[in-house]
């Protein structure tokens, strides 16, 4: 059976909503900073599946030794982002699934916010978002508005323009988008 954010019990409970994937290769000094802007989120019924892709530079071990209980590691032979996205999603357990790399991190209301989209809008398959460039605090907001990009639902169709197509593509990074599972 698909699964809903809907299907799941109120917050407060310790069941996870959310499947954060986070690929590793070779990001051991920025793997801590992406896994605590995780634990510090303000919605915490998420997991995080830390998928090692043949880490040779100990960047495993720094996720492997996080001292979360939603956090765990699992291990591949090196395949390339894709691959170790993928093998996270196969592990997931939560109707929702987040994406951060390794080398990025995220506001503290990044989940809840996403969440409280998703719930909002049960039409919508997934929710992209902008970003801020780190460490100057830059948001993006006029670079996608240039683009044609504004807040909100964007429903897409075969008449969709293809460039505002292309940038809608280009602005839903993996790190600024959550899915739902069973899409």
């Amino acid at each position: 059976p698909t699964r809903r954010s809907s299907d799941l019990p109120e917050s407060g409970l310790n069941v996870a909503r959310v499947s954060v994937v986070i690929p590793l290769y070779n990001k051991a000094p920025y793997i801590l900073r992406a896994l605590d802007s995780t634990a510090r989120q303000t919605f915490g019924e998420f997991e995080v599946i830390v998928v090692d892709d043949g880490s040779t530079d100990g960047g495993d071990a720094i996720a492997a030794r996080y001292p979360d209980p939603r956090f765990r590691i699992v291990r591949q032979a090196n395949a390339g982002p894709g691959a170790a996205r993928n093998r996270g999603i196969r592990e997931a357990q939560a109707p929702l699934v987040a994406f951060l790399d390794a080398d990025d991190c995220w506001r503290p209301t990044y989940i809840e916010t996403d969440v409280r989209i998703l719930e909002e809008h049960p039409e919508a398959a997934g929710v992209g978002g902008g970003w801020v460039d780190y460490p100057g605090e830059i948001p993006c907001a006029d670079v996608w508005k240039a683009r044609g990009i504004s807040e909100g639902v964007q429903r897409v169709s075969a008449g969709t323009p293809s460039k505002l197509l292309n940038a809608m593509a280009l602005y839903m990074t993996c790190s600024t988008t959550m899915l739902r599972a069973d899409e």
